[in-house]
């Protein structure tokens, strides 16, 4: 039997009763309902005395009451954490967190003074599952079907690259890597991924982009890399017949599928949810000679003699 219950906050007596706030304030503060005022400065009132002003039953209510009419919060196997303390483990703002929370991807409900109280086993999780992995060299990756966390999956080959990065792209947009430990300190202040890129070819790596359309950012990403980076180690191609995404990485693993390089395509965390999105990440040699040979063809122009679309083509006007 649940033991009685002796005080209650005033909101609770307003609540119970159906009574106006306003009016539970009143009975108060004339002292027609007895109470004390907790260190918060909260009305507690008197149950007893409650229920004998208003002929109510509240205790006897309660014990009435069946397992499955008492409400109860989640059961979650482990401690819970603030709001604010949960959105630090997330560095993501109160809306973004909000959003998490209501697709299920973290476990969290308001208690009675509507402040949050989170799962921080599920808080951890969700880190972990968005934490780019360290890809070493030498690292066995095989053959394998990915259809979410491209950013996860993509973005540390192209950071743990040692001799060479060739992508192939519809469209290249802004975005910046994000501040992991697991991308090393130099890489982990948010620097655009153009930069990132450049810095890569002026530590002797080659870097190598098709690109079918040019935005803004790019052409002034490429002017840029011009004046910065060794004309050998960094080229950038256009191409308007180009579809394909892919990325090769020191012609050991590629990845070939529908991202392209933005942020929607490659679903940054914290910043885009992105889109649906499938493709195939291998080690397997004679796919990679193959997607190497077509890189090869594009930027040695050996399509543009025939081609039907010379007429739309800048690279063609040069």
């Amino acid at each position: 039997m649940p033991k009685p219950i002796k005080y209650l906050n005033a909101p609770d007596v307003a609540k119970r009763t159906g009574r106006p706030y306003n009016e539970i304030l009143e009975l108060v503060k004339s002292g027609t309902l007895p109470s004390h005022r907790t260190h918060s400065g909260r009305y507690r009132l008197n149950v007893d005395a409650v229920e004998a002003y208003f002929g109510i039953q509240i205790n006897k209510a309660e014990e009435e009451k069946t397992p499955d009419d008492i409400p109860t919060e989640p059961k979650f196997s482990d401690k819970f954490i603030c709001g604010a303390t949960a959105r630090k483990y997330l560095n993501c703002s109160k809306g973004k967190f909000e959003s998490l929370v209501a697709r299920g991807e973290i476990q969290a409900f308001r208690d009675e003074d509507k402040r949050w109280k989170v799962s921080k086993k599920s808080v951890l999780n969700y880190v972990e599952r968005m934490k780019p992995s360290v890809v070493k060299a030498g690292a066995s990756i095989g053959t394998r079907l990915i259809t979410k966390n491209f950013f996860q999956e993509i973005i540390p080959l192209v950071c743990a690259a040692e001799s060479s990065i060739k992508i192939m792209t519809a469209d290249f947009n802004l975005f910046r890597l994000e501040p992991t430990k697991s991308q090393g300190k130099k890489y982990g202040d948010g620097t655009p991924f153009f930069d990132f890129l450049m810095e890569k070819a002026n530590d002797g790596v080659s870097v190598e982009i098709i690109c079918s359309e040019k935005s803004e950012y790019i052409n002034t990403g490429i002017k840029i890399a011009c004046h910065r980076v060794m004309s050998c180690r960094f080229n950038f191609y256009r191409c308007i017949r180009n579809h394909a995404k892919v990325v090769i990485v020191d012609n050991r693993v590629a990845y070939v599928g529908s991202a392209n390089m933005t942020r929607a395509g490659i679903g940054q965390p914290y910043v885009s949810p992105g889109n649906f999105e499938a493709g195939i990440l291998t080690e397997d040699p004679e796919m990679i000679a193959s997607l190497n040979k077509q890189f090869s063809d594009i930027t040695k122009y050996k399509f543009c003699g025939n081609c039907h679309r010379k007429k739309d083509c800048m690279e063609h006007k040069k």
